[in-house]
Parts: structure tokens; C-alpha cells; sequence
């Protein structure tokens, strides 16, 4: 049909919608601020929530929304996107999973590169990472001079070293982080093909007719708020256990006994990511033992179940009791639960000695939202099929029992619940489109359109609904500013490099190329001796302004510290300590221009 023919709702929806959804989709959309007036149109929830609103009420009246451009376009773009799925599935998703990657290492990077980040543990991690490949042992100087082992137990870290030998720059943690993360999208397209095959032997890699539902779930991956969220967090080696975790459950799940090798070598690497891995790993065993697996593979999975529940379990009680204890004087962590008792077995027992507490951790307000957030984005499919849920149970259990702001969408802990959640999908579509189907045939419901199930359809709703802002918001947002490239291009190289250094939380990552960095105030190492060179910058993250910065630096002065360079208009000052002899903090003076 000729577009001039087309309703006029439908041109009027097409329009509201390529303004308030596509535009921010491509572009991160527009923002505006002054004193008392802020506009934005970045976020596309209620947009599409309207919208879609509007599209009902437009179809119930006999209006054809597939008659316009937005419908005919997306249209077109998904039979060529399942198309490509079918002729060359591995290429397809190799090309579109480096795009991705591509946009959330560009976000993470601007930010870095500004001077912005949000966290310290780019600071921590790196420093650490440092201090290995340099000789000094898994030493931490942001964390007080601790073994990081005292802290996470994280193994697979170990496998950076190389890595940040060729490439000596925190930029490369973020780099690795986000273009692992991505992958994972590859891993959830051959999980789903496990389980809507046509009835032949599922292979991982095997031939088998494409279906919608398969099709779609890479881009669900991709656009899960959650996973986005993680990417753009600063750094942390767990993220890495999603992939991981998926591409062993998918290896581990195929017919093919090479597959099946790399996929427990993939289960062994994931093991090693954090402490908080086994008992997922054990989640997975337990679903493996109860079916979870396809029927071509579900007899050698259950045996596979039967062994990793045990091992899951052990090896969380060998971390947290005992390697915390070797390298440290206990977990770091365990005081998060220390509101049910001063041990593990306090917190097992918790639902049978302090009920009231327990559930009303478990069911609080934040808890719930949290849940919403990490359920809505995949329409809350993954309830259809709960069996796979057991592998995200650990990490619920672990957030929601923990006290502090963990449960919260833009941190980073998404990934660990999403290893269950994404696991649980294929079937969840298979059982989806069943309950539909019985649905639409109870109440002579026909499908609104025939290329794709209503449960695409109803996923995609989702997916859109609670995508919050495009990655292309943060690149734009961090465009730069002419303070953090002074800050990077100027500063960072004029203080010596075998100094120790305190730093407001934004700075110290990049200063973390030493043995020692700590964050501002900090004036002491782990072995009570002045740190030699203090920076203050109120005007970063970590730094003090005000009537309180004036009297933290009066406090360094009076430990021994002087000023020995200063900078724009105060906000940025230099230190050093008296005992500094034959040492400068500063191997040049930067151009304080402008400042």
C-alpha cells in the first residue's frame, strides 16, 4: 500500500514514535539545563509505554499499524537479521557482539578519559594487577596494602598479568570487560538453539531451522539494562563469569564431546572469577540434576550435576573460610551479614532462628524493585521455565540478605542473577508460545501479525519498556572537559612515577602504575610511614571542597606536609611530605593556564 493511502493515526504514530524512540535509540537523545529548567528525552520507557498504549487502542479500532513505515521497517530489518542468523550464524554474531563492545568500551573509556570515574575499583584492581606483573605479589595499595586474596577470590584475575605486561594501562581491564561481556549474546543464541530445535540432534553449532524466538535473544542480551549497567560500572573481574558461565552451560549442554571439553574448561575459569561463582556453579548442578538440560543431553548433564554440586559447594567453603583466612583475618564481606549472626552457618539458618528478619530482607521494597529490574527487561519469561532459575537463586539470596546498596540496576551485580535468567529462556519461549497458543485459541485471539509469535513481539515490548537510555547518552554525556584532559595530559605525567601518592577516588586510577597509590586523605602506608606526595582536587569525585577541604589540608599540614604547587584558583594543590629528601613529588610544573 502506498504510504500517502496509510491512516492518518498510523502516520501520527510513526512519527511520535521515530521522535521519541528511534531518535534516542541512534543518537542518546537531547538535554537540556540551566538554572531551574532541565529538559531531557534520553529515556524511552514511557515513550513506548504510550505508544504502545496508543497501538492498541488503534488496532482495537481496526487500524493497521503494520501498514507504516516504523512497522514495515522493522519488518524488514528483522527477516534480514534472521536471514544472515540462518546462512552464517557464528560470523553474524561475532560482527554484531564486537559492535557492542565496541559502544560500551567507547562509553567506559570517555568517562575514564574525562576524569569520572564512578567508583574505585578500576584504582584497586589495576594497582594490584600492577604490583603482580611487576614482582611485588598481589599487593594492593588501595585496599590498604592487603593481598587481594584478603579481599575477592578471584583466581581467573591472575590470567591479566600478561595481558597488562603488553598493554600497561587501566584502559585494557575496561577493554577486556566489555568485549567479554558482549560475547556472551553468542553463547544465549546457541542456548536457545538447545532448546527449539526442530527435533533433530541439537548440536552447539549445529544446522538446524531458525527460529524467531533464537533470533531474538542475542538482542535481548544486548540490550538487558543490567549487563549494560555492569560494562559501564568501572572494572570487575566477575563480570567476566556471565560469559563464561554461559558458554560452559551451552559446551557442557552439546552432543559434541569436544564442545563439551571446552565448555568445562569455560566451567573451570568461571569457578575461578569470585568467590560468589561456586554456589551458581552449584545452582547449575542442581538444575542439571532436576532436568534442566535438553532431553538429547539431559542424561550426561544429570551426571555432570551430580558432581559440580558437591564441588560448587566446597570450594565456596574453601574460599570464604579458608583462603580468606590465609590471606587475611577473615572474609572481607562477612560483616554484610553480620545482622543474622557472626558466621555462615548463622545465615543458613536464618529463615529457622530469625524469620522476620530473614524475610524481611529477603522481601523488602528495594529487593523487589531490584527484581523487577532484572525480571522486566525479558518479560518475565524466565518464570515459565523456574528449574534454571536455581543457578540465579545464589546470587538473589546473596544481594537481597547483604546489607548496603547492592540492590540497586546501575551497579554492577546484575550479571551474576542474568547467568540463570538467560539460561532459563529458550525453554521459557518454547512454553510461552504454548500458553499463548492456548490463550488465543480459548478467546479466538488471532496474532497481531504473522511473521512473528506474540511472545517475540511481547519480549521486544519489554526489552524496550525498561531499556532506560541508549549507551550512546554516556558517550555524549562524557565528551570530554577541558579539566580532566588537563588533569590526564598535564598532571599525571609530572608526578614521579616511584613515589607513593595519595589521590581523590576519579585521579588515582590513573596514577595506579605504582607501588603505592591510595586515595585522598590517606596519609600513611600499611607500615605506618608518610605517604610522600598528596593531590587534592576539590572539584573531582573523592575530593573535599569547601570549609572541609581547608581543614583536612590544615590536618596534613600539621603532619608534616607542604604545599608545593598549587593550581587553579586553589581547587588543585600538590603536597609533599618533609621527609621527601632528594625526591620530588613533581618532575615538571604543568601550564596552569586558564586555571
Amino acid at each position: 500500500m502506498h504510504y500517502k493511502k496509510v491512516h492518518v493515526g498510523v502516520k501520527l504514530w510513526d512519527f511520535a514514535f521515530f521522535i521519541l524512540v528511534v531518535f534516542p535509540l541512534l543518537t542518546g537523545g537531547i538535554w537540556y539545563q540551566r538554572p531551574g529548567l532541565f529538559i531531557e528525552l534520553s529515556d524511552i520507557g514511557i515513550p513506548v509505554l504510550s505508544l504502545g498504549l496508543v497501538g492498541l487502542a488503534l488496532r482495537h479500532k481496526g487500524v493497521r499499524l503494520q501498514e507504516g513505515l516504523i512497522c514495515r521497517g522493522f519488518f524488514a530489518l528483522g527477516r534480514s537479521w534472521q536471514d544472515r542468523l540462518r546462512v552464517m550464524p557464528l560470523k553474524t554474531l561475532g560482527l554484531v557482539s564486537l559492535f557492542f563492545g565496541s559502544v560500551w568500551f567507547l562509553a567506559s573509556l570517555r568517562r575514564h578519559l574525562e576524569v569520572n570515574n564512578h567508583v574505585m575499583d578500576l584504582s584497586i584492581f589495576y594497582n594490584a594487577i600492577w604490583n603482580l606483573s611487576h614482582g611485588h605479589g598481589y599487593f594492593c595499595s588501595p585496599k590498604g596494602g592487603i593481598n587481594l586474596f584478603a579481599d575477592h577470590q578471584s583466581p581467573l584475575f591472575w590470567l591479566f598479568v600478561p595481558l597488562i605486561k603488553l598493554f600497561p594501562d587501566p584502559v585494557t581491564l575496561l577493554f577486556v570487560q566489555d568485549f567479554a561481556l558482549t560475547s556472551g549474546g553468542i553463547a544465549v543464541f546457541y542456548l536457545a538453539k538447545q532448546y527449539l530445535g526442530t527435533g533433530q540432534k541439537v548440536d552447539w553449532q549445529g544446522d538446524q531451522k531458525m527460529d524467531w524466538r533464537q533470533c531474538i535473544l542475542p538482542l535481548l542480551y544486548w540490550s538487558y539494562l543490567p549487563l549494560r549497567n555492569a560494562a559501564f560500572f568501572d572494572f570487575h573481574v566477575e563480570v567476566l563469569m556471565l560469559p563464561l558461565f554461559l558458554f560452559a552451560i551451552a559446551g557442557i549442554q552439546s552432543v559434541s564431546m569436544r564442545n563439551r571439553v571446552v565448555g568445562g574448561i569455560f566451567f573451570l575459569l568461571a569457578l575461578a572469577s569470585k568467590e560468589s561463582a561456586p554456589p551458581i556453579a552449584a545452582g547449575i548442578g542442581l538444575a542439571w540434576l532436576l532436568g534442566a538440560a535438553p532431553i538429547q543431553t539431559r542424561k550426561f548433564c544429570r551426571k555432570v550435576g551430580f558432581f559440580v554440586i558437591p564441588v560448587g559447594i566446597c570450594l565456596f567453603y574453601f574460599y570464604v573460610k579458608k583462603m580468606a583466612v590465609w590471606f587475611g583475618a577473615g572474609y572481607a564481606y562477612q560483616s554484610n551479614y553480620s545482622h543474622f549472626g557472626s558466621g555462615l552457618s548463622d545465615v543458613i539458618l536464618a529463615p529457622f532462628t530469625q524469620p522476620r528478619v530473614f524475610f524481611s530482607y529477603l522481601l523488602g521494597p528495594l529487593r523487589l524493585k531490584y527484581l523487577f529490574w532484572t525480571l522486566g527487561p525479558l518479560g518475565f519469561l524466565p518464570l515459565l521455565n523456574p528449574v534454571p532459575l536455581l543457578a540465579a537463586l545464589p546470587s538473589y539470596l546473596m544481594l537481597f540478605l547483604a546489607e548496603g546498596d547492592r540492590v540497586q540496576i546501575w551497579r554492577h551485580y546484575g550479571v551474576e542473577p542474568a547467568i540463570g535468567l538467560f539460561w532459563a529462556m529458550g525453554l521459557a519461549f518454547q512454553r510461552a508460545e504454548v500458553f499463548g497458543a492456548k490463550v488465543r485459541a480459548f478467546g479466538r485471539i488471532r496474532p497481531p501479525w504473522n511473521w512473528a509469535s506474540p511472545v517475540v513481539l511481547w519480549s521486544l515490548f519489554w526489552a524496550l519498556l525498561l531499556f532506560g537510555r541508549s549507551d550512546l547518552y554516556n558517550i555524549r554525556k562524557y565528551s570530554g572537559s577541558e579539566h580532566g584532559d588537563w588533569l590526564r595530559t598535564k598532571l599525571v605525567p609530572c608526578i614521579a612515577p616511584d613515589l607513593s601518592v595519595s589521590a581523590p577516588i576519579a585521579l588515582s586510577s590513573h596514577l595506579a602504575s605504582r607501588y603505592w597509590i591510595s586515595f585522598f586523605p590517606s596519609s600513611t602506608t600499611h607500615q605506618g610511614t608518610p605517604i610522600q606526595c598528596i593531590i587534592h582536587d576539590s572539584t573531582i569525585l573523592g575530593g573535599i571542597g569547601g570549609v572541609e577541604g581547608e581543614q583536612v589540608l590544615g590536618q596534613l599540614r600539621s603532619k608534616g606536609y607542604g604545599e608545593i604547587y598549587q593550581c587553579r584558583g586553589g581547587t588543585f594543590r600538590v603536597l609533599q611530605h618533609f621527609s621527601t629528601l632528594g625526591a620530588g613529588c613533581m618532575v615538571c610544573r604543568p601550564d596552569c593556564e586558564g586555571g
